[in-house]
């Protein structure tokens, strides 16, 4: 079974993203692009070295888009649009690295797009199931 969450640690505990629908117009009205732009614009420039997600080249993938998606990744589990907002103010870059924020944008637009696979047995799976 696959689902379109994205699990990532961020502001300092595990959390999931989601885009529902609402969360995907609204991201592409402020972003003034789609969701699938973005996944290429970020696709093409990197690579991964270890577990790192790395820059390989350069992008037309802009942190205020990236952070947009964070955000209303964040709304999407049911995150007030406030706190939502604040977390991406506290947490994102340039509180930490970019390449972060990056990365995690990819994740979510991965999960959004081609849906993450949950596992046999997984508690996830069963909860879907019942």
């Amino acid at each position: 079974m696959d689902e379109t969450k994205a699990s990532a640690h961020f502001a300092g505990e595990d959390r999931d993203f989601w885009l529902p629908m609402s969360r995907v117009i609204a991201f592409e009205r402020e972003a003034d692009c789609s969701i699938f732009a973005l996944f290429h614009n970020i696709g093409e420039c990197i690579g991964a070295v270890d577990d790192s997600t790395v820059l390989i080249g350069p992008s037309a993938a802009t942190l205020k888009q990236c952070h947009s998606l964070i955000r209303n990744a964040l709304i999407g589990t049911g995150a007030p649009e406030q706190e939502a907002a604040e977390l991406v103010k506290v947490y994102c870059y340039p509180a930490r690295a970019a390449m972060l924020d990056l990365a995690l944008t990819f994740k979510i637009l991965n999960a959004a797009i081609y849906g993450v696979r949950v596992p046999e047995g997984s508690k996830k799976k069963a909860e879907a199931a019942a």
